[in-house]
């Protein structure tokens, strides 16, 4: 469960024009039902996905934190920030 400073950051950077598009992985009905997902903010938005759950925040398309069994990541390298962002745009996509 994430913590719910979290979520006030995500409400903090939207007023600020910050673009977020999550995706959410797990049990749908807590999606549904979670107040606190839904942020209503034009440059907020979430979709529920169903594949392979990764943690992951990109920023500007250049920037990526990355969760793996060994911790966070950190890196720049376009090749495998391109793979997590076809990922991404692939579970995107497919939850319209």
């Amino acid at each position: 469960r994430l913590p719910d400073e979290y979520f006030a950051l995500l409400q903090r950077k939207s007023k600020l024009g910050v673009t977020i598009e999550r995706l959410g992985f797990g049990d749908s009905k807590f999606f549904e039902e979670s107040d606190r997902v839904h942020i209503p903010h034009p440059h907020y938005a979430f979709r529920f996905a169903q594949g392979h759950y990764r943690r992951m925040l990109l920023v500007d398309g250049k920037r990526l934190l990355h969760k793996t069994d060994k911790g966070v990541l950190y890196t720049e390298d376009p090749v495998f920030i391109g793979q997590l962002t076809a990922y991404f745009n692939e579970q995107w996509y497919a939850h319209m």
